[in-house]
């Protein structure tokens, strides 16, 4: 299984030395993954790296043997639907392309080698046409095996100098290819960059390096810098074969372990805040590796590789902190993924091959599932109130069928025009108007905000309304003699639908000569019913006193209520 570090061909001949086939257990089939039909390539045909530009467009790179026995690179344009075979360049009589990537839909680079003159390929995509890039001398034996543009005017491919058993790291800056040698015994097989600033590519230090067995290679590109990361201790002989970020942060890259040769496993890096650590792998046979990995976001993603006991392609899903294996769709009793992009977390492809029988033909593999949103549970809460007051509903129970994280939206009024903010499944509403309220609610997927589930059932809520009614609304006591009472009745009716609350006091300049007698404090009115506030007035000396009862309440419309009072003593 170490072949995953010599070149294509090299990797076919090891294949082939694997014949035990057993099926994997204990995996759930994922649906969403079909079998595309290739488009007609004669010959054999391999392909080895994809990228989407959008989910309408995208290119898939390889090689083919056509039946000139002339192997050659391999370009498959995907646009609106449909794949075709794209006229490459010529390069020479024997060549493949191992990498390749857009900055846009009408530009883009691919990369590989050249067998007959043992150099790496560059190629340019320019508005509709490819050309051949005459790029550096690098030594008498070298290959390019991954790229990755984070500009039209910036980029980086790497790979391997087989003459001086190096790593290669190529810089395009406005125009021009330069070579970026590095003093290391390793190869390298990946490159992805966060921002023109910052990257990481990945590979294998060779076996004989003095400082390793042979051991995964991590280089980091900071600010102009290519620095040697250490990597974390995997075992004694395993590498990297490639590496995605979702931010400068966070990011994954995967490989092999042939610490046991012939047997051997895949593995899985993770980055995180600065720190890489190996991740245990899900359990897929006793020999299998990973090619290729592809993050749509921090919580979710996907790698593919090869299971070299069971002849058959890996296909692994990372969601929410967890790696597990999907059983892919029927292929063949022998086929490998080598690749895989995804345009959003619902849309993504893989590519391989299918070596079944004595030849080649390439495999592509569709990721598209429209996802959903179960709808949520009946709200709960209140189902009568007043206005003014801000009572609590809770919904919850949607789940997203990818696995998605869900907020929801509550609809106050059950016709869509008083809608809440989406958060969490617990809400809080004061309604301001009384009235009959069917309450429901909604959820939606986080990742992409376009997918909603339908409404719940509603729950009925009934706001009432207060209303309050004072009678007399002013009162005059007359002419008493000085210490001499006379007491007066204020009627308080609730003429509303919910509880009335009042509160009632005397106020003003002579309000120690009018006392509440009878009906004082905080009180609550039923609807329909009364309350009888009495006041008496007591003149202390002769000369006419005013003051104000004052009675308040949750009345929206009425929230104060002012009744002049007045009294003359003789």
């Amino acid at each position: 299984m170490s072949s995953v570090v010599f070149n294509l061909k090299n990797r076919i001949l090891v294949l082939l030395i694997f014949s035990i086939t057993l099926p994997l257990s204990n995996s759930p089939v994922y649906a969403g993954w079909t079998v595309v039909e290739p488009p007609h390539v004669s010959g054999n045909w391999v392909l080895n790296d994809v990228h989407f530009i959008s989910k309408n467009e995208g290119w898939a790179v390889g090689w083919n043997v056509p039946e000139n026995h002339e192997e050659k690179g391999l370009l498959l344009h995907y646009y609106d639907g449909s794949w075709i075979d794209v006229s490459t360049p010529n390069i020479s009589s024997d060549w493949e392309l191992f990498g390749v990537h857009f900055i846009s839909s009408t530009e883009g680079w691919a990369v590989g080698f050249d067998w007959e003159n043992y150099e790496g390929v560059l190629l340019h995509y320019l508005d509709g046409s490819w050309t051949a890039v005459t790029s550096l001398k690098v030594s008498s034996f070298w290959e390019l095996d991954d790229v990755h543009f984070t500009s039209p005017n910036e980029g980086w491919a790497v790979g391997v100098d087989s003459e001086n058993d190096k790593g290669l790291l190529l810089h395009y800056l406005n125009g021009t290819w330069t070579l970026i040698r590095l003093p290391y015994d390793w190869g390298l097989q990946g490159v992805h960059f966060t921002s023109p600033y910052e990257g990481w590519a990945v590979g294998w230090i060779d076996e004989d390096h003095p400082n390793s067995k042979g051991a995964g290679a991590l280089l980091h590109y900071l600010n102009g810098s290519w620095i040697v990361i250490d990597p974390p201790d995997v075992s004694t002989y395993w590498g990297l074969s490639d590496v995605h970020f979702t931010s400068s942060n966070e990011g994954w890259a995967v490989g092999w372990d042939d610490e046991d040769y012939p047997s051997g496993k895949g593995i899985l890096l993770h980055y995180l805040n600065g720190s890489w650590i190996a991740i245990s792998t899900p359990k897929v046979s006793t020999n299998w590796l990973l090619n290729s990995v592809h993050l749509t976001s921090p919580s979710e993603g996907w790698a593919v590789g090869y299971d070299w006991e069971n002849k058959a392609g890996i296909l692994l899903r990372y969601l929410n902190g967890l790696w597990a294996v999907i059983i892919p769709p029927e292929i063949s009793s022998s086929w490998r993924a080598n690749a895989v992009h995804f345009t959003s977390p619902n849309e993504g492809w893989a590519v391989g091959y299918n070596d079944e029988g004595d030849q080649y033909r390439g495999v592509l593999l569709k990721f598209s599932l429209p996802e959903t949103i179960s709808i949520p549970s009946t709200p709960k809460g209140k189902v009568s109130g007043i206005i003014g007051k801000s009572y609590k509903y809770t919904t919850g129970d949607s789940t997203s069928n990818l696995g998605h994280t869900v907020e929801y939206q509550f609809d106050w009024s059950g016709d869509g025009s008083d809608l809440s903010a989406w958060g969490s499944a617990t809400q809080s509403k004061p309604w301001s108007v009384a009235g009959i309220y069917d309450v429901r609610a909604r959820a939606r997927c986080t990742q992409d905000t376009s997918v909603l589930s339908d409404w719940s059932n509603p729950l009925t809520v009934t706001v009432s309304l207060p209303n309050i009614s004072v009678t007399p609304t002013t009162y005059d006591f007359g002419i008493l003699k000085v210490n001499k009472s006379k007491t007066a009745s204020f009627q308080v009716k609730n003429k509303g639908t919910a509880d009335l609350s009042i509160s009632s006091s005397i106020i003003g300049p002579d309000a120690s000569v009018f006392q509440i007698t009878s009906g004082s404090g905080n009180k609550i009115i039923k609807p329909g019913k009364s309350l009888s506030i009495k006041i008496a007035f007591k003149p202390t000396s002769s000369g006419t006193r005013q003051a104000t009862l004052r009675i308040t309440s949750n009345d929206p419309d009425s929230p104060t209520i002012d009744i002049p009072l007045s009294g003359t003593g003789k």
